[in-house]
């Protein structure tokens, strides 16, 4: 199947939709190797049958193209490589504890067409491990959004003091953005990504301090408009060893990634993947060697987490409550 790249400032509104659904990664250039091997993932997994794939990045060249074209083409999927610019109210984010990338989610309405049935946005750190359909066919209950919990919601030590530090109530629960599943209608009618940006923006004039700026203010504006997901579509780097189940996408959602320089327990598969998929690439340079290390934050949570069961069942509980 041919790659259908696009080098543009957006993607035309009254351009032909192919398909009911869209899956849309958003990435700079030096994450763009990743963003396609997680697309190559979701392929492997049934994805490119019912939903169109959209790369969107920040400072692409020519050469970026190129190679994410002969990648997408080799392993037989379409997808659309759209380069984008921050909207003016978010090109000035000060951007220096998260990628600036994350920002172009809140742009979606104005980058995406709007013949979608439902948007899946997924982070460039996660691999699709089973079939994508289940999360397509996911009940929202009428809801704008589907979302995994994020681990800050979590009752017990962890507490909830970032979330009421944003302004949610002690009894709202909060999402984690790495996997979104827009109902696309519903997200435009209501307007939540506008909203987003206006939040966002009057976050930055004001000076108010967010940890996590997007997804803080996600959670504000979707807020009442979201339902849980089963933790299977977002198996974070934290639940993965309360909850060994198998997962729809797994999430590298913590620092340790399994293409760095340091071992983690779990990793391996998952490395190995990485580096065989980059070296029959035009990235043989992304492929990771062989490790230099121990992650010791990362080994030494994991341990902890494996040997505190009675933290696993309360977590479980918390989230199979309805």
């Amino acid at each position: 199947m041919a790659c259908l790249p696009h080098k543009k400032s957006g993607i035309e509104t009254d351009r032909p939709i192919l398909k009911q659904n869209a899956i849309v990664l958003c990435c700079t250039a030096n994450w763009l190797p990743y963003a396609a091997v997680t697309l190559q993932s979701c392929a492997e997994h049934g994805a490119a049958e019912m939903a169109d794939f959209h790369v969107l990045v920040l400072g692409a060249s020519g050469r970026d193209h190129a190679r994410f074209a002969a990648f997408a083409s080799s392993r037989g999927f379409a997808a659309t490589l759209t380069d984008v610019t921050l909207p003016p109210g978010l090109a000035q984010f000060p951007a220096d504890r998260f990628s600036p990338a994350a920002l172009i989610r809140l742009n979606l309405d104005a980058l995406l067409p709007d013949g979608y049935h439902r948007v899946l946005y997924l982070d460039s750190d996660i691999l699709a491990l089973g079939p994508v359909a289940d999360i397509f066919a996911a009940d929202l209950g009428g809801k704008a959004l589907g979302a995994v919990e994020d681990y800050e919601s979590l009752p017990g030590l962890l507490g909830r003091r970032h979330i009421g530090s944003i302004g949610l109530g002690k009894d709202q629960p909060y999402f984690n953005s790495g996997v979104m599943l827009f109902d696309w209608p519903r997200t435009r009618e209501r307007a939540h990504l506008p909203r987003s940006v206006v939040r966002i923006s009057k976050a930055m004039r004001e000076g108010q301090k967010l940890r996590l700026p997007d997804q803080d203010v996600l959670n504000l504006e979707f807020a009442g408009d979201w339902q849980r997901l089963d933790l299977r579509f977002n198996l974070m780097a934290f639940f993965v060893d309360y909850f060994p189940a198998p997962a729809v996408f797994r999430h590298f959602s913590n620092k340790q990634k399994p293409w760095g320089k340091l071992w983690q327990p779990g990793f391996a598969p998952y490395r190995d993947y990485y580096r065989e998929t980059f070296l029959n690439s035009p990235w043989p340079e992304f492929a990771p060697g062989k490790c230099r290390g121990l992650s010791f934050e990362g080994t030494g949570g994991i341990l902890l987490r494996k040997l505190d069961p009675i933290s696993g069942r309360r977590y479980h509980r918390h989230l199979q409550r309805t």
